[in-house]
């Protein structure tokens, strides 16, 4: 009786256990659509990661340049604007007249406007502070010992910035060129 009843049950099933478990036919189209749709999500999800990290670096590789940009224009105005006040300077020295002040005036005051950057961080650059103090301090304390205290007038930025880094600075006057 109970192989005749197991018999029964493998017609009834066609010996799949599956059906014998109430399985059926849209069960496992169910759940097979719902195993392929995780595992799609799951690439997904891993290469959306990956376009994030390259997005990230390719950010940063752009921060890097312009930040190495900025460091190069910023420092050839400086190199400039002190190449020409050293030359300026050197033209009040042998002429003090007020067109060789004014030239003296218009060559330092581009360096304003650099003073006033790094003190309102405007441009943030690590380490740009040492690196330009020096160019900074001299080429005003040289166009100082020409034209006098009114020179703070017309570079205030300047002025207080050479006030704050007292002490010994090796300043050279010397246009090469």
């Amino acid at each position: 009786m109970a192989a005749d009843a197991k018999e029964d049950e493998k017609d009834r099933t066609g010996g799949v256990w599956w059906r014998s478990a109430g399985w059926n036919a849209s069960a496992l189209i169910a759940l097979t659509s719902v195993l392929l749709a995780l595992v799609y999500n799951t690439v997904q999800v891993r290469n959306s990661s990956r376009q994030l990290n390259q997005a990230q670096r390719s950010l940063e590789l752009s921060s890097r340049a312009n930040t190495f940009s900025t460091l190069m224009q910023m420092h050839d105005r400086i190199v400039r604007a002190d190449a020409a006040t050293s030359k300026a300077v050197l033209s009040y020295r042998a002429h003090a007249s007020p067109a060789a002040a004014t030239a003296l005036i218009n060559a330092i005051t581009p360096l304003e406007g650099v003073v006033y950057a790094i003190d309102h961080q405007i441009v943030p650059l690590p380490g740009a502070n040492d690196l330009w103090t020096n160019y900074l301090v001299c080429d005003y304390r040289s166009a100082e010992q020409q034209l006098g205290p009114t020179l703070a007038g017309y570079v205030p930025e300047l002025a207080r910035f050479s006030a704050r880094h007292p002490g010994h600075r090796r300043c050279v006057v010397a246009v090469v060129g």
